[in-house]
């Protein structure tokens, strides 16, 4: 456990009309002003739950969630050019279920799959509070799919973990007849946001700027990934993604070439992206994009909110750098100095590089990369809960890698735009991928 005697206390704010807003919802916020930037997608989780469902208990736990977390019914307005969040006081809050009854239909995983679909690119009003939908459909007498989607300006991944574990402790406390089990949170997202704001003029952020600086100035340009068909701006951008799975054996094997090199699982990845992308471009220097979180201080471990920041990872693969072995040994290295300096927030960067803002909202990052832990199922007795994966669902238009480690086995999806690729050229990027993730393993 932290202690949180060794970190600055940040402040609870007085009651205002505004409150500032942080980098991140900045950033999120001028992307979703970009025509160029792309819908994108919502921050959302869907569990199939079987067994005796109490509706009535579950919309209480919603209540309680937005009664908990300030973020949940926060609205956004743009003030004398600046982004400003409107919270409007506790309750009631006449958040209700959006209830789904397909048990009578024969179609019934296309029709769940649709509907998550057009929750998935639901578009939110940033002026309206309540940002964050939840859908429930009944697919049988005792089996539901429940979906909560959110904006992302006001939620990240963790966020989901925080959401899914309270929403049902809630649950438990209320169908065992108990008093809200939880404590209460002494500061809210407005309190941090307006705390990492007031850190701008600090010594620590100069240097972490004069470092991005340096290490951006000669840059390259974004990866140059061919495509199947030209860019057309005409051409509705549609988001689509290639599912597969990196089996136990050879998740086991990278794991081991991570160990040998004391390197995380993050690094694995970057590195066999790094090379994946080299192969098809014959780039040498390559920028990814992962995000990191901004939640370093202890207070802020159970709070909902976008503690997001996106580190730009560069990547030199030549002659000298060039085996797997040697290119995981240097992607630890470059990863162990930039995450010295990755509190400094991406908005920021982009303002102050030159020639960086008004090219795109991710300027020189073109190819995300996204690794994830499995989610910890809640227990409820008399429900049985899991995840649940619908089909081919994608918002996003850029180019992304995600990851979800799940055991003893990795989940892997490439997001991509089907107005430039056709789905059979990145059905081969990840037969690609898992070769290059052969070639690290130690028998090779």
């Amino acid at each position: 456990m932290i202690n949180c005697e060794t970190y600055e206390v940040i402040p609870d704010l007085p009651p205002a009309e505004y409150y500032e807003a942080s980098y991140a919802q900045k950033l999120v916020y001028a992307t979703k002003q970009d025509p160029d930037g792309g819908s994108g997608c919502n921050i959302s989780f869907i569990l199939q739950i079987e067994g005796s469902l109490q509706v009535e208990l579950l919309e209480k736990s919603i209540e309680a969630l937005i009664s908990r977390h300030e973020i949940l019914r926060t609205a956004f307005v743009m003030l004398n050019g600046e982004l400003k969040q409107r919270i409007p006081p506790t309750g009631p809050f006449n958040m209700s279920i959006n209830h789904i009854d397909i048990s009578d239909y024969d179609n019934r995983e296309k029709i769940t799959d649709e509907i998550i679909q057009e929750e998935y690119i639901f578009p939110f009003d940033l002026q309206r509070r309540h940002l964050v939908r939840f859908t429930l459909i009944r697919v049988l007498k005792s089996r539901f799919i429940f979906m909560c989607s959110m904006h992302p300006i006001i939620a990240d991944d963790h966020s989901v973990e925080i959401l899914i574990s309270e929403l049902f402790t809630f649950y438990n406390a209320w169908q065992n007849q108990s008093e809200n089990p939880l404590q209460p949170l002494r500061i809210q997202y407005k309190d941090f946001a307006a705390w990492q704001n007031a850190q701008q003029q600090s010594n620590n952020l100069k240097k972490q700027e004069h470092f991005w600086l340096n290490y951006l100035a000669d840059r390259p340009l974004p990866v140059a990934f061919p495509v199947d068909f030209p860019e057309n701006k005409l051409v509705v951008q549609h988001g689509s993604m290639v599912r597969f799975n990196i089996d136990s054996q050879l998740t086991q094997k990278l794991n081991d070439e991570a160990n040998c090199h004391d390197a995380s699982p993050l690094m694995v990845m970057l590195a066999i992206v790094s090379v994946l992308l080299n192969r098809y471009t014959a780039a040498q220097d390559i920028i990814l994009g992962t995000f990191v979180t901004t939640r370093k201080h202890p207070e802020l471990e159970n709070q909902v909110g976008l503690y997001n920041n996106l580190l730009p990872v560069r990547i030199r693969i030549n002659d000298d750098v060039k085996e797997m072995g040697n290119i995981l040994k240097h992607v630890r290295q470059v990863m162990l100095q930039v995450q010295e300096y990755d509190q400094y927030p991406y908005s920021m960067l982009i303002e102050k590089l030159p020639n960086a803002k008004g090219e795109t909202q991710s300027p020189f990052i073109n190819v995300l990369l996204q690794l994830q832990s499995s989610l910890e199922q809640p227990t409820v007795p008399g429900l049985e809960i899991r995840d649940y994966t619908p089909g081919n669902i994608a918002a996003n238009t850029s180019f992304i890698f995600n990851f979800k480690q799940c055991g003893n086995y990795i989940k892997a999806a490439i997001e991509y735009d089907t107005g430039l690729y056709k789905h059979a050229t990145i059905h081969q990027i990840a037969e690609d991928f898992l070769l290059i993730c052969r070639t690290l393993s130690p028998d090779n």
